[in-house]
């Protein structure tokens, strides 16, 4: 996934890697950038400002077994509230609610298809 974020803009794992440094990256947090994306020449119709967030949805602690933790279905959902309330703010488009139910529905499905594998 930080992958695909880094070919977006460099500025998001710059970001993510100075809230780690801080001590800023909490369970439930939700970080929101506003990059700027076609500084390249493929962009014909100039810059496009666009706004990326970072939810914080896993723990990782590097002394267990397993470091990351699964993804916190609650915290997902406070993530998903805190986006579509600052997107409200920040512009008159909201996250259709029939998405995020939907990855809501997918993640929760997900959770229990790996533990019933362990």
């Amino acid at each position: 996934m930080f992958d695909a974020l880094a070919r977006l803009s460099s500025q998001i794992s710059e970001a993510y890697e100075h809230a780690s440094e801080f001590g800023d990256l909490h369970l439930g947090d939700l970080h929101l950038l506003e990059i700027t994306v076609g500084e390249d020449e493929e962009n014909k119709d100039g810059n496009v400002n666009q706004w990326v967030a970072l939810a914080v949805l896993q723990t990782y602690n590097p002394r267990r077994k397993v470091p990351r933790s699964s993804i916190s279905i609650p915290e997902l959902e406070q993530c998903l509230s805190k986006a579509s309330f600052s997107a409200a703010q920040k512009s008159d488009r909201l996250l259709p609610i029939g998405l995020i139910k939907y990855c809501i529905s997918f993640l929760q499905n997900e959770a229990r298809t790996k533990s019933s594998y362990t």
